[in-house]
């Protein structure tokens, strides 16, 4: 760090203040000052103040103002973006003290996707409370939205697929199991009765539940059927949510693809039944994501470690699941 960079961090230790902070988050999300003011119960002309102030200690132009209203430069997007980290982390030290006082040890804040929640999530709770009893975990359910909130800091580290390009100059982040697809229906459904004469012509004859027509799983599984000489599967439901999937097939004769861990769970618990026809589509990569260059506190470390444990036991799982010993049936 140079001279000119030290000397403006302690100029912004020694002035900054969390109202500038909330000021500079509520700008973002308004379409002008005047919203900006209402929402911050101050005048138009205090948080015209307050953003001068802003402007002045870091050197630069932070919003351009014409009239149809407010937008943030890029250097007013970078500072509203470590404002979000700020003032979150501030309210992780809150929620964190207030658990400590009631009894807690530590306090984690854990973004998943649905089907994470339902596979790997269980386990490592349970070594978790096994090894660090008094640790606090509040788990959220997000889309691909999560990898954001995790730079806003909303959560300690989160867990779900991998994206195209989740790491970068912010974000690291370590793989912890692949999963292929199973196709899985009700435990009634006429499919059932087939066992090992089922084809792909009489799963077919069903509809099926896909994704969404621009999502990379459906693009993959229209390649392979085409290459397979095989007419594609009708669909009229298309959806990413795993629970909705889950409780339309209950209640119909439709097919659906959903994760192998989440099938295999819902499988054992005789909820739902696997189809023994083997999906050569694969799935993004779960993994565990986290901000880079942040030391975790012990209790995040302390879930971390939990979730990788169990993520070993998850490919495992996998790995000697009889979906593997399928064939791909014409």
């Amino acid at each position: 760090m140079t001279d000119d960079s030290l000397a403006m961090a302690r100029h912004l230790r020694a002035r900054l203040r969390f109202k500038h902070l909330d000021m500079l988050v509520k700008l973002e999300s308004s379409t002008s000052l005047h919203q900006a003011s209402a929402s911050l119960s101050m005048t138009q002309s205090a948080v015209t103040k307050l953003l001068q102030e802003v402007e002045q200690m870091v050197g630069a132009q932070l919003f351009e103002r014409s009239r149809s209203g407010i937008t943030p430069t890029a250097s007013g997007k970078a500072l509203i973006a470590r404002a979000h980290l700020l003032l979150n982390m501030l309210q992780t030290a809150h929620e964190e003290i207030s658990a400590i006082e009631l009894g807690a040890s530590g306090y984690v804040r854990l973004g998943m996707s649905a089907n994470a929640a339902s596979t790997i999530l269980p386990r490592a709770l349970a070594l978790l409370q096994a090894d660090s009893p008094g640790v606090v975990v509040a788990a959220h359910e997000r889309g691909p939205e999560m990898l954001d909130e995790l730079r806003r800091g909303d959560f300690d580290c989160v867990v779900g697929r991998l994206p195209a390009h989740s790491d970068g100059p912010d974000l690291i982040w370590e793989h912890l199991y692949d999963e292929p697809v199973s196709l899985v229906v009700r435990k009634s459904h006429p499919l059932t009765k087939m066992k090992n004469k089922l084809s792909w012509a009489d799963a077919l004859a069903h509809d099926w539940i896909l994704p969404h027509e621009d999502g990379a799983i459906q693009k993959a599984l229209y390649m392979w059927f085409a290459h397979s000489q095989l007419r594609p599967p009708q669909s009229r439901f298309r959806s990413i949510s795993i629970q909705a999937n889950i409780a339309v097939v209950q209640d119909s004769d439709n097919v659906a693809l959903l994760p192998a861990g989440v099938a295999q769970r819902y499988a054992e618990q005789k909820l739902l039944h696997i189809l023994p026809l083997k999906l050569p589509v694969k799935l993004p990569s779960i993994a565990l994501i986290m901000r880079r260059d942040e030391e975790q506190a012990p209790a995040a470390q302390a879930l971390i470690c939990a979730l990788k444990t169990a993520s070993v036991a998850e490919r495992e799982k996998v790995k000697h699941s009889p979906l593997r010993k399928a064939v791909v049936k014409r």
